[in-house]
């Protein structure tokens, strides 16, 4: 999904402005949705700026899923369709909105596509088919159509138009998949790769409330997250308490460091900075009593050595 600074905003301006150097917004929600946009500029922008690619290949991903995971609803009757020509004129009339850009450059995206359709019909721009991007043709003058097609500040109006409801469609894509699907998309800001340091599995301390000690009762893994440490508990089946299970690890002569309160058998906790890991190796479990007392009960449940 698009960031939330690539995404309009009701408060905004009808026109998204350029941010720091690229193009605005709505171009390229235009390109996303196929559509052929009267900047030369901008088309050699997006060849050159992956961020440009990156912000359009979303707002096609957002498209893909609504046109893959739609259903048919009632036929919109004559006074919509009504409403939109009035508000769109002649941008939805028999001069397509593809006709501005030889059938040869058409494809994914509006971007220049090896293999695109003869008809132009701009069939495939939601399918994620992959594609070769190329070199853009020079941007030609808008063809006239049986209908007279606007001219000067009426064709430019027109086209703004356009931009805004190509903007909004891609908005409310997003946002219908996320609210209405619950769709999580992958993007830019996907979660850093985890690698896993060391594993220790959880078994019941000596003497403690569990007397089953011939299995394990869940484990614990260390984590570097990206510059981090983190460690992610998972238990099984520990017995009800009055109290809270609070994580801890253990270090050397009766040193401990808090991460926290366990809910539901399960967590991740950050390890706080400057923590030696070295030292540090005994992952402890206790049962604590609600007394507002932060130290160590002495009431271990379960431990485990990190390896």
């Amino acid at each position: 999904m698009p960031r939330r600074d690539d995404l309009p905003d009701q408060d905004l301006p009808d026109e998204f402005p350029s941010v720091s150097g690229h193009p605005a917004t709505d171009d390229l929600a235009v390109l996303a949705l196929g559509d052929h946009v009267e900047t030369e500029d901008l088309y050699d922008h997006v060849l050159e700026c992956a961020r440009c690619q990156q912000v359009v290949s979303e707002f096609e991903h957002a498209m893909q899923w609504v046109t893959a995971t739609a259903t048919p609803g009632p036929t919109p009757g004559p006074a919509v369709w009504s409403a939109v020509l009035g508000e769109l004129g002649d941008d939805l009339t028999t001069s397509s909105r593809q006709a501005e850009a030889p059938t040869e450059y058409l494809g994914r995206g509006g971007l220049v596509v090896a293999g695109a359709t003869e008809s132009g019909s701009g069939d495939h721009v939601f399918r994620g088919e992959p594609g070769t991007l190329g070199e853009f043709p020079p941007v030609a003058a808008a063809p006239e159509t049986d209908h007279g097609a606007p001219a000067g500040d009426e064709l430019a109006a027109v086209r703004t138009r356009r931009r805004r409801w190509a903007t909004s469609l891609v908005a409310a894509a997003v946002v219908g998949a996320l609210v209405g699907g619950g769709i999580v998309f992958a993007t830019r800001d996907r979660e850093p790769d985890l690698q896993v340091q060391a594993r220790a599995d959880l078994t019941p301390v000596a003497g403690g409330i569990i007397t089953d000690t011939d299995r394990t009762f869940g484990s614990a893994q260390l984590i570097d997250a990206g510059g981090r440490e983190e460690l992610r508990v998972r238990t099984d089946d520990l017995p009800q308490i009055d109290g809270t299970y609070e994580v801890w690890l253990l270090g050397q002569e009766g040193r401990m460091v808090s991460l926290g309160v366990l809910h539901d058998g399960h967590g991740t906790f950050t390890v706080p900075g400057g923590t030696d890991l070295g030292e540090y190796r005994l992952v402890d479990i206790s049962d604590e009593p609600l007394d507002g007392n932060p130290v160590h009960s002495g009431n271990s449940v379960v431990r485990g050595d990190l390896q």
